[in-house]
């Protein structure tokens, strides 16, 4: 569906709470990782310009803008109080939203914005289309490590290519310099 979209900007959050176990990756690391995966898959083109911040190790947003103009914002963090797993996509035919957590998928298209009269009043309605394809299921994380273990037992291609795990890497050192590292003192 997205090749054919002109894609203006893309959102992605993968928020929660506090872990219950040991993790010595960062936030970016850890959670921000899958986000920048889906990204690259999404907008096959140059990231130009990057900026990032960070509360501590535990939140963090990356904003990319790229060649093509089109910019997105990535929030990973494990300080919020709630479960979010969510991404939007705005086209200029269209938006899509996912929600990665209940595995489903919504196109709003062709919004329709009209003036109706009624009983002698002239009222303002809003309509448009919203559709919701029916999506496979089942856990992502698992079909990916099945597609690692199958490429190396049979020599195929997994689903995410080494090319495309070093420059997922690549853009992580950037996002975790420009967002965790301390910043440099100025000398009075």
């Amino acid at each position: 569906m997205v090749p054919d979209l002109d894609v203006v900007a893309i959102e992605i959050d993968r928020l929660g709470p506090p872990l219950d176990r040991d993790n010595e990756d960062n936030v970016v690391m850890d959670l921000m990782i899958h986000d920048l995966d889906i990204l690259l898959s999404l907008i096959d083109d140059d990231v130009t310009s990057l900026s990032a911040v960070a509360h501590d190790d535990r939140h963090a947003t990356a904003q990319f803008k790229f060649e093509n103009d089109s910019v997105a914002t990535l929030t990973a963090s494990r300080v919020t109080q709630q479960k979010i797993r969510q991404l939007s996509l705005t086209a200029l035919s269209c938006r899509v939203n996912v929600d990665f957590i209940s595995q489903s998928v919504e196109i709003h298209r062709r919004s329709f914005p009209e003036y109706v009269e009624a009983d002698g009043d002239i009222r303002h309605r809003h309509e448009s289309v919203v559709e919701r394809p029916i999506v496979e299921t089942g856990e992502p994380l698992k079909a990916e490590l099945a597609s690692f273990v199958e490429a190396a037992e049979t020599g195929t291609e997994p689903v995410v290519t080494p090319e495309a795990a070093l420059e997922v890497l690549a853009l992580l050192q950037e996002i975790e310099a420009d967002a965790l590292e301390e910043p440099q003192t100025v000398a009075p």
